[in-house]
């Protein structure tokens, strides 16, 4: 009576893509989970306490988080009641929010007489705001770099601004919208002043060119008036 189906499913899901087609060798396979020789079949005990041995940072902040107890009452495992287990999808930040189509919505709805879809609802406007103010620093840098201006501190920030995001991704598995505030006000202060000064920059390229094209026609001007002045000299 057990499935025949987990291989099938582990090459569509994203540790599976990522060995397989990414060649990332340290992409985990089925004996990173169950072991060999003493592999335990399905079902013997939870695999949760896998996940944490490569997420540790999410499995921290889910041990802190009001869902740890709650699915320990309802019999619920832990991470693979929102990820699955063989055929993980890849995460994204389309699965926060109480619509039809979200992964919250499977155990919530906006009329649930807890504080549950305030939090998931900030924390979906918080990863959101900075993911914006991340994407407009980023098109500015990239304007200012194709106009030939040095970009080089304000593309060492947006790194930063990309580690700072994988930490909100992160604290999202606490469930506390308060966890992920300071996060979120480091990126956008960070991304304000990318954008800030990658704007700078651009502003700078078409003073330039402006200065350029004056600064030509004045040169020219000069040149004719000497010439026509050689000229008036000669005869």
């Amino acid at each position: 009576g057990i499935p025949t189906d987990q291989e099938t499913k582990y090459r569509e899901s994203v540790h599976g893509k990522a060995l397989l087609v990414k060649k990332d060798d340290s992409a985990p396979v089925c004996n990173d989970c169950h072991g060999n020789h003493g592999a335990a079949p399905p079902g013997a005990g939870s695999l949760s306490a896998v996940c944490g041995m490569c997420h540790a940072v999410e499995a921290n902040f889910y041990d802190l988080s009001p869902h740890k107890i709650a699915f320990q009452q309802q019999g619920l495992p832990m991470c693979e009641t929102c990820h699955g287990n063989h055929e993980i999808a890849k995460p994204s930040d389309s699965l926060i929010g109480l619509e039809s189509n979200h992964l919250c919505a499977n155990c919530h709805n906006p009329d649930d007489p807890n504080s549950a879809p305030q939090q998931i609802d900030s924390m979906r406007v918080y990863l959101a705001r900075v993911k914006a103010a991340a994407d407009s620093a980023t098109r500015h840098v990239r304007e200012a770099g194709t106009r030939g201006m040095v970009t080089t501190d304000e593309e060492f920030t947006l790194k930063e601004i990309d580690q700072i995001l994988i930490q909100i991704r992160s604290s999202i598995h606490a469930f506390s919208a308060d966890s992920l505030v300071p996060y979120v006000n480091d990126g956008l202060t960070k991304s304000t002043t990318v954008r800030t000064a990658a704007a700078a920059l651009i502003d700078e390229y078409y003073f330039r060119r402006w200065g350029l094209g004056i600064s030509s026609i004045i040169i020219t001007l000069l040149a004719l008036a000497l010439y026509l002045k050689i000229r008036s000299l000669g005869k």
